[in-house]
Order: C-alpha cells, then sequence, then structure tokens
C-alpha cells in the first residue's frame, strides 16, 4: 500500500509476483490500479496465511479463486506456502490453478525459520514437486477416446453388440 513504492516498480517494466499477506480485496484493488496507471500489466498475486506456519484449516486456498475473479482482466494468482504440506500445494494447483507456487527452503534443518515449522527441506519439497508436474502432464487432451497405450487390450473391451467380454472375434477364436 505504499504507492511511491509500488510506481517505482511498475515503472520497472518487470513482471511482479506479489504476496497478498493479509490484505483484503480493495487493497489489492488499489495495488491494481496505482500499478496499471503506471504501465505494469503483468502481475501474479500470492494468496498466502501469514502465520508461520500456517494451520492447515486456514490456508482459505478459496480466496485464490476470489483473487483471480475480482478483476475483469483475471489476475494470475498463486500460493505463497507456510503449510509445509503436500496437500496444500497440490488443491492450490490442482483445484484453485495456482500458477506460481512459493515456498521457503531451509537447505540443512538448521535454520530458524525452519525450526518454528513452516521451511521445507530440499528432500521433502522434490517430490512435490515431481509429483506437481506428473500430475500436470496426466492433463491430456481431454478427448474421450482409446490412448496408444489401450491399444494391445483393444480386443478384450466389451463388444457393444452384446456387452459381453472380450469382442465377439476373441471369443469365437476360443471356439475354433
Amino acid at each position: 500500500l505504499w504507492d511511491d513504492l509500488l510506481r517505482a516498480v511498475a515503472q520497472t517494466g518487470k513482471t511482479v509476483v506479489i504476496s497478498t499477506g493479509m490484505a483484503n480485496l480493495s487493497e489489492l484493488s488499489h495495488v491494481s490500479k496505482v500499478l496499471r496507471e503506471n504501465g505494469m500489466q503483468q502481475v501474479t498475486w500470492l494468496h498466502c496465511n501469514s502465520s508461520y506456519p500456517c494451520p492447515i484449516e486456514e490456508c482459505n486456498l478459496a480466496a485464490m479463486d476470489r483473487i483471480r475473479d475480482s478483476s475483469a482482466n483475471k489476475r494470475d494468482t498463486g500460493w505463497s506456502d507456510h503449510s509445509v504440506n503436500p496437500g496444500i500445494i497440490y488443491a492450490a494447483v490442482f483445484k484453485h490453478d495456482a500458477s506460481m507456487i512459493e515456498f521457503h527452503l531451509d537447505l540443512d534443518g538448521t535454520g530458524a525459520e525452519y525450526k518454528i515449522g513452516h521451511c521445507w527441506l530440499p528432500e521433502q519439497i522434490a517430490p512435490v514437486i515431481r509429483a506437481v508436474r506428473d500430475g500436470e502432464r496426466a492433463e491430456g487432451d481431454g478427448l474421450k477416446i482409446p490412448k496408444s497405450s489401450e491399444r494391445a487390450d483393444w480386443d478384450w473391451r466389451r463388444d457393444p453388440s452384446d456387452g459381453l467380454r472380450p469382442m465377439k472375434a476373441v471369443r469365437e477364436s476360443f471356439l475354433t
């Protein structure tokens, strides 16, 4: 809410990422207006709960949808994680369409922030990142047609003429 800083940031021409912390939608609208008036078009808004660590019940991931929908420009939104919970990240990405995830990382578990419970260790976050990438790859094209991996089993599906398995041609081959 520091307008001079917002103007200076907008005038850099660089993409801006803003963690919304305890801000409300009215404050976000003000920030957005100041940035737009000073030439900034691309902003990613990261929703977060500013508790360190954040209680799971208070993550309020649905607020990401509200932030995104609160502008005619449909803002890019993400999640700034203080939960250290893979399920929260998965929900942010796959249910609430987070375009960015920010998290706190402690390399060896000796940092003060790690000790209070809101930092990930590399070996904790690595499988989460892999799982998100796998989930993105699994989205597919949305067409409901057999995929190439199913081709070998095609003859074992239900025959449309009588609903029995496998296809009639396979059943008939058993009789000969």
